[in-house]
């Protein structure tokens, strides 16, 4: 189930329903599992990959993952000292 689906049914259900938190986890785990096999396939199906190649993917997938999370902490960081900051990325009226 995509991340996409499911944030349709948080507007429905709302943040506390137990099942829907649950899948959220879920899907969220398996699309990151799904990118890290599909770049290790690609690396391995191209012609003429050598064990260097499949490596370099893999650093590259490692270290785009890096930022990705630390890009997230950072946001974290950001929106403890300036919490006003979420009223005016998503204010409570639509």
């Amino acid at each position: 189930m995509s991340v996409g689906l499911l944030s349709l049914l948080f507007k429905d259900f709302g943040k506390e329903c137990y099942w829907l938190n649950i899948a959220m986890i879920v899907a969220t785990l398996a699309e990151v599992i799904s990118i890290v096999l599909l770049t290790i396939a690609g690396a391995f199906l191209r012609e003429g990959t050598g064990i260097i190649d499949v490596a370099q993917s893999i650093l590259y997938l490692n270290i785009f993952l890096g930022l990705c999370l630390l890009g997230f902490k950072m946001l974290g960081v950001l929106f403890w000292w300036y919490p006003q900051l979420k009223v005016v990325l998503m204010p409570w009226e639509d």
